[in-house]
């Protein structure tokens, strides 16, 4: 699993499951200016991408994943945001 050099632990991304099957929602509450999120990747337990996206979205699909250990990582510029989530 390869963390890009300056990948950040954060507490402040927060993961919510929804009310729709399948769904989570994301908070970023401390960042205002999301349309500088360069995209959004999410990693299986093992290091594989199973999910890209090139612009932020706080309503994420998951439909075809497996339940298990994911890790979100959101592209700020040159910086990195990642939060570990469990699919049940």
């Amino acid at each position: 699993f390869n963390i890009p050099h300056g990948a950040q632990i954060k507490s402040d991304l927060q993961i919510y499951q929804t009310q729709k099957t399948n769904h989570i929602s994301i908070k970023l509450p401390e960042y205002n200016n999301k349309e500088n999120i360069k995209g959004m990747e999410l990693y299986n337990s093992i290091g594989k991408k199973v999910k890209f996206v090139d612009t932020f979205e706080e309503d994420v699909d998951l439909n075809g994943l497996v339940k298990g250990f994911y890790t979100l990582q959101l592209n700020i510029g040159s910086t990195c945001i990642q939060q570990k989530f469990i699919i049940q």
